[in-house]
């Protein structure tokens, strides 16, 4: 990853619609042409407050650096066309110093991100990293990458809606210290493993707080549909449908079996129905904020810690 992360910091700035493998947008600039084969990285964000739109068109890359990466930018808009077969698809980050170096200094904020398919990378089709705060990722594809097909780590405030994330590794995954993140109304199935998930074990070096996954449909992915196991707390898991997922449609694990004032997660209203193992398997503690509904999953308990 860390090859990854570093290709391509030394391009040429583009201007315009004069656009080749490896360039630099500093400039408002839509595509006229795919760009096929890139071997590094495709394009990478130049400047604040630009917009770069692929007007449909396709950036491919030869599965390695990223598609499009926009470190320590800000305001940028990036929309409309496909991405694919690169290390990762899409990366905001922060400013490097210098090429391989560790991300530090300026954030990426207020970007946006809609109507792209980012699809066949080898890691992550689109990842927002460290201190990459308050943007939006709309009406999205990401389908059949190697990694997250959304990864949210030691970000907040960002609002992922209205995506349709399919056979991933992960579908949506906030980690690392992700915190304020709204994930509402996507729809998330058959990734190999979880759906979406806060966190991945509840005794992780991180605490991923205040997160809302709201009004999501979770369906026919390899374990839980939607898992919540940080250190966190304030998370917040409402107006879910899981739906024939490998093993419980919502699992919250708090560590120590108990998720108590500081790791508080509630849930409510959510409908959990045919999945393999628990409908809602909750940690004592967890608050149930009422209203969830399981059916027909394999474990005839079909709740645990809340009442269906």
């Amino acid at each position: 990853m860390a090859a990854v992360l570093a290709a391509g910091f030394w391009a040429v700035p583009a201007s315009g619609s004069d656009v080749s493998c490896g360039d630099v947008i500093s400039e408002d600039t839509t595509l006229t042409e795919d760009l096929l084969n890139c071997p590094g990285n495709g394009l990478e964000i130049g400047a604040d407050g630009v917009t770069l739109d692929l007007a449909g068109h396709v950036v491919d890359g030869t599965g390695a650096g990223q598609g499009i990466r926009s470190h320590g930018n800000s305001d940028v808009e990036i929309k409309g066309g496909t991405i694919r077969e690169f290390g990762v698809g899409v990366s905001l980050g922060r400013a490097s110093s210098f090429p391989g170096g560790v991300e530090r200094g300026t954030a990426s904020q207020r970007h946006r991100l809609s109507n792209l398919t980012v699809r066949g990378n080898v890691a992550d089709g689109i990842s927002l990293f460290r201190g990459v705060d308050a943007n939006t990722l709309e009406h999205n594809t990401a389908i059949g990458n190697g990694g997250a097909g959304i990864v949210l780590t030691e970000a907040g405030q960002n609002r992922v809606a209205k995506n349709r994330i399919e056979g991933n590794d992960y579908g949506v995954l906030l980690v690392g210290g992700a915190h304020d993140n709204l994930v509402v109304q996507n729809k998330v199935g058959t990734n190999e493993r979880v759906g979406i998930a806060v966190g991945l074990h509840p005794l992780a070096p991180f605490s991923d707080d205040d997160n809302r996954i709201e009004r999501n449909t979770v369906i026919a992915n390899g374990t839980d549909g939607i898992l919540v196991a940080t250190a966190g707390g304030a998370n917040v898991v409402e107006q879910n449908r899981t739906h024939r997922n490998g093993d419980d449609g919502i699992d919250v694990d708090c560590g120590y079996g108990s998720c108590g004032p500081a790791r508080e997660v509630t849930l409510t209203r959510n409908d959990a129905d045919r999945n393999g193992d628990l409908g809602i398997e909750a940690d004592a503690g967890v608050v149930d904020g009422g209203r969830n509904m399981a059916r027909g999953n394999g474990n005839p308990a079909e709740c645990v810690g809340v009442a269906c």
